[in-house]
C-alpha cells in the first residue's frame, strides 16, 4: 500500500516553510532545498503524486510534521 504526495501538496508545505524559514543570503535551509529538489523533479518528470518511501529522508522528515492526510493510500 503506497503512501502518496501530490505536487500541490509539496509546493504548500515548500511554501509553509518558506515563511518560517526564510532564505539566508539567497540560500534555502537543507530541509527546503531537499522539498525543492524533489518538487523540481516532479516538475521535469511531470508526475503529479510520488510515493513517500521513495523520497529522501529529509523530505519524507519534513513530511511528516504535517498534519494526517498529507499522503494518500491507494490500494
Amino acid at each position: 500500500m503506497a503512501v502518496l504526495v501530490d505536487i500541490v501538496q509539496l509546493e504548500a508545505e515548500i511554501n509553509r516553510r518558506l515563511g518560517v524559514e526564510p532564505p539566508v543570503d539567497g540560500e534555502l535551509s537543507p530541509t527546503l532545498a531537499a522539498l525543492a529538489e524533489v518538487y523540481a523533479g516532479m516538475i521535469f518528470h511531470r508526475r503529479r503524486q510520488v510515493d513517500v518511501e521513495a523520497l529522501p529522508e529529509a523530505v519524507r522528515a519534513a513530511l511528516a510534521l504535517q498534519p494526517a492526510g498529507l499522503g494518500r493510500s491507494d490500494g
